[in-house]
């Protein structure tokens, strides 16, 4: 089954991302924060993360440069998601 690293910091949100993503048939697990998440990557081996931009302690783009600069996590696929919209943060996200 295809695993899903769902990663953000508002505990609502990312139950709601969750939920979508089993509702595809995906499993879902959840980090709350950078750190977490860049933990659960490296045990679990996800097939794509789901990676909120805005979070305290180490936000998403960090943590997508410390991915990418793993050689066993870099070839994960990255969704950066936020609601932030202005071109300077979509093209830091590239």
């Amino acid at each position: 089954m295809t695993k899903v690293l769902v990663v953000d910091d508002t505990p609502d949100m990312a139950k709601l991302m969750a939920r979508a993503v089993q509702d595809q048939g995906y499993e879902a697990i959840v980090a709350g924060d950078g750190p977490h998440a860049l933990e659960m990557a490296s045990a679990e081996r996800p097939d794509v993360v789901l990676l909120d931009i805005m979070m305290p302690r180490m936000n998403g783009i960090e943590v997508l440069r410390r991915l990418k600069a793993d050689a066993q996590l870099r070839e994960i696929p990255v969704i950066l998601v936020s609601a932030k919209s202005e071109d300077r943060d979509v093209i830091e996200g590239l």
